[in-house]
């Protein structure tokens, strides 16, 4: 240890570096990996120094810690999260009419990966408390369980724009049934042909967040959902996804929770918590030129090329905006 900072370790980039680029790899050494082995041998409230959280080098690489090293790991700790070749979360289409959204949920199958999600919780405590904001991409769903809020099935249909649609079917079908129903005309011969058009086509199984498909539990797959069937159905697919991230989600509560000691307070909901370590999400132009300062330059914020600086990063979407900032 450092007085007044946090834990001293060293990081092995250029390995995590490499399986990347390779698109494949042991994913023990991604940086999130790495970095859960000393988040766990010095423990999550010894990561609490406000201006620096550790002192960090990194392997095969000469420079001393003032400050940029522990950033750059910061940085590069938070884009492991997301990285494939880490195998912790899978991407999912939250889009809806009119705006194109992706987030990310936990992977099901990274049930072995305990240390790493706990991890991903100690950094967004770390984050929140130094202001270095990240971005990460987190589903609302992730957000309110790190918050300790309940998960609604209305947080599992906003989060995959594919599962929701695929139940709006089955919902639409189901009030067809009830308006047969109500009318005590099913047995009449121009209802069962009505009945018979509704199109159910679902067996027992259901998708998981990475898009594959496998049978309910303490069901036959093979079987088909009758009509009369439909809502324990979608209680079952809701359920289903709801327990497979619930161990990952909760690792990462339980990360946030030993290293802010915050577990209970009334204003900590999971949109806040969003806010806190990412920001608005929006930067405009405007106000990154009012934080800039231009030196070197003849006539300043008024010389050409700098003005060319401007109008070219004036046309950069989100994506491209995020890594700006991340080369900043």
């Amino acid at each position: 240890f450092a007085r007044g900072q946090g834990p001293i370790f060293e990081i092995n980039r250029r390995r995590a570096r490499a399986m990347i680029a390779n698109g494949k790899g042991d994913p023990r050494f991604s940086i999130i990996s790495q970095l859960s082995t000393f988040i766990f041998k010095f423990g999550a409230s010894q990561f609490r120094a406000r201006e620096k959280p550790w002192t960090v080098t990194f392997k095969g690489e000469s420079g001393i810690d003032v400050g940029g090293p522990a950033r750059e790991l910061l940085v590069e700790a938070s884009t492991s999260i997301f990285e494939t070749t880490s195998q912790l979360m899978v991407q999912v289409d939250a889009s809806t009419k009119g705006e194109s959204r992706f987030y990310y949920v936990p992977n099901e199958k990274a049930l072995d990966k305990s240390k790493e999600f706990y991890t991903i919780g100690v950094l967004i405590g770390i984050i929140i408390r130094t202001g270095l904001l990240q971005d990460l991409p987190f589903a609302p769903i992730v957000w309110k369980a790190i918050a300790g809020e309940a998960i609604t099935d209305d947080d599992v249909f906003e989060s995959d724009r594919l599962f929701r649609e695929s139940f709006r079917e089955i919902n639409n079908n189901f009030k067809s049934l009830t308006r047969l129903n109500s009318t005590n005309q099913l047995k009449s011969e121009a209802n069962s042909n009505e009945v018979s058009n509704i199109n159910i086509n679902k067996t027992w199984t259901v998708e998981c967040w990475n898009g594959n498909k496998v049978g309910l539990p303490g069901r036959n797959s093979q079987a088909l959902v009758e009509p009369s069937q439909l809502i324990q159905y979608q209680r079952d697919c809701l359920t289903f996804r709801k327990r497979s991230i619930k161990k990952m989600l909760d690792s990462m509560r339980n990360g946030f929770v030993d290293n802010t000691d915050v577990r209970n307070h009334y204003l900590m909901k999971g949109s806040l918590l969003s806010r806190l370590a990412q920001g608005s999400g929006k930067i405009t132009i405007e106000q990154m030129k009012a934080i800039t300062d231009v030196n070197g330059f003849p006539e300043g914020k008024n010389n050409t090329y700098i003005k060319r600086f401007w109008n070219a990063v004036s046309r950069f979407n989100d994506d491209e905006m995020k890594l700006l900032f991340k080369f900043i």
